[in-house]
């Protein structure tokens, strides 16, 4: 196939090295952008302005942007075939078994004490919170004995290892989104399949009609993400709530369940909160005899993680107070725009400011142990992984009241919580905490307590045992060919 990709900007160029592997078979022919009359060539190929597509004779277009709805909106205008326009992971899809790797478990034998195959889907398995809660998730089955497989488009080795040694099998599928349908129906039969985030939500139709399937929802509202808005446009043809009295669908904290159901009215059947493993027990540390205190914020940078707000928060503390402290930033700090690019600049410019950039989770685990103070300035955000990991490790924890983790926090008492977007309110609270040093080993004894009640391993294996057990109920009742469903 003759093929063209549209965009050149960052997307693309993070990723060339993996459209390459995948081209095997094309001749990539050009590129396209709305800039081509500035860039009339990259890497070596024209780059083509969209309205001249009708010139040239090509067999598909691979959409190369996080902004796939315009370009393929501009395309469909142009006259362009929806048959010829291509998302960027339908593209992998299109090219199996290219990629395809299964990784068998590093131990001999995998544990099936209860004799049930699990299957969890999930997105990449990285750091980020959806992942990271699927990551513990299948921690959590093969330690209650289920034998389990783990499918994901792509994902950290580290991560990947660690669940391998743990007896997991592991099939690596890219495009794992827009998988064939037909091949999906030959897998292996399992028990029950556990399906992660609304981005999947094509999978977690398909799977509703083949086995007793569970579906996790953990996204924010559209008004920084635009999760919903784009994946509801990508698989239109599954965005009704016709098929979701086939499935029991969860929602990781009650924010994301108002979320969802302001899309699909009903749909959810209950608050399934994120496991996290930690130490069985904490030492609180004595911040009296510290001669800095350090306040950190964990996430990649972006709007919605509110990194700015911190910055002004800390600015706005009394100079004295600052050199008494130290402010840690923790994430993916490499992704180049506006909001990126005004960050490093007012960090620079603040030498108690520290970026740390990505760690691995040994070394977050390594600087929890001198972090303080645990602060999320979300705008925006279903639950707070930073805010749970804060209160394992029983640290002063500062979150917005726009996080659904804000639900188990009594303000003064297990932590503290302010108003999102408020920078002053911020700061009042982080210096409340630099001038009463003496006052919080009770609230830090509290917030571990709130992890144990809420978010242990032992607490979330009791409730995912439960939801399993209902979901297969769900099944067992005559199939979906009843009128039996869980919504009504």
């Amino acid at each position: 196939m003759k093929i063209l990709v549209f965009g050149v900007g960052q997307f693309y160029q993070r990723r060339k090295d993996i459209f390459q592997f995948f081209l095997q078979g094309d001749e990539l022919i050009g590129f396209v952008d709305n800039r081509a009359y500035d860039i009339p060539c990259f890497d070596g190929l024209p780059v083509y302005h969209p309205e001249q597509l009708h010139l040239i004779h090509f067999d598909s277009i691979v959409l190369a942007s996080a902004s796939f709805i315009e370009m393929r909106e501009q395309l469909l205008h142009l006259g362009i075939g929806r048959e010829k326009i291509l998302y960027w992971g339908q593209y992998q899809a299109c090219k199996a078994p290219l990629g395809v790797r299964k990784l068998l478990p590093e131990k001999a034998e995998r544990v099936e004490t209860k004799g049930k195959k699990i299957l969890v889907v999930a997105v990449e398995m990285d750091l980020g919170g959806g992942s990271l809660a699927a990551f513990y998730t299948v921690q959590a089955l093969v330690k209650m004995g289920y034998a389990v497989t783990l499918a994901v488009p792509d994902g950290d080795e580290r991560l990947l290892q660690k669940l391998r040694h743990q007896g997991v099998i592991i099939w690596i599928l890219p495009g794992l989104l827009f998988y064939p349908t037909e091949e999906i129906s030959t897998w292996e039969k399992f028990d029950l399949v556990l399906v992660n985030v609304f981005l999947n939500i094509r999978l977690a139709h398909i799977f509703s009609s083949i086995a007793p399937t569970l579906w996790w929802i953990h996204e924010s509202g559209d008004r920084y993400s635009k999760i919903y808005p784009s994946y509801r446009y990508m698989f239109h043809e599954h965005d009704t709530s016709s098929w979701m009295r086939d499935v029991r669908i969860a929602a990781v904290s009650q924010r994301a369940k108002e979320v969802f159901e302001a899309y699909y009215p009903g749909q959810i059947d209950t608050i399934m909160p994120i496991g996290e493993r930690g130490p069985e027990q904490v030492k609180i540390q004595d911040i009296r005899t510290k001669p800095q205190l350090r306040f950190a914020i964990l996430g990649g940078l972006s709007q919605i993680k509110g990194q700015d707000i911190f910055l002004e928060a800390i600015c706005q503390l009394p100079e004295t107070m600052r050199q008494g402290a130290e402010f840690l930033l923790i994430g993916n700090h490499s992704t180049v725009n506006a909001f990126s690019t005004k960050i490093h600049e007012k960090a620079k410019a603040l030498p108690e400011v520290k970026m740390l950039g990505v760690l691995s989770r040994e070394q977050l685990k390594e600087e929890f142990a001198d972090i303080d103070v645990v602060v999320c300035a979300s705008r925006e955000e279903t639950l707070s992984m930073a805010i749970v990991e804060g209160m394992m490790y029983g640290k002063i924890c500062i979150t917005t009241d726009a996080t659904g983790i804000a639900s188990y926090i009594e303000d003064g008492i297990n932590g503290f919580v302010v108003r999102a977007g408020d920078a002053g309110d911020l700061a009042r609270r982080m210096e409340y905490v630099l001038q009463r040093r003496t006052d919080f080993r009770p609230m830090c004894l509290a917030a571990r307590k709130t992890y144990e009640q809420n978010f242990s391993m032992p607490v979330f294996a009791e409730r995912l045992e439960r939801e399993i057990s209902l979901t297969r109920d769900m099944w067992q009742k005559g199939g979906w060919n009843t009128q039996y469903s869980s919504k009504e």
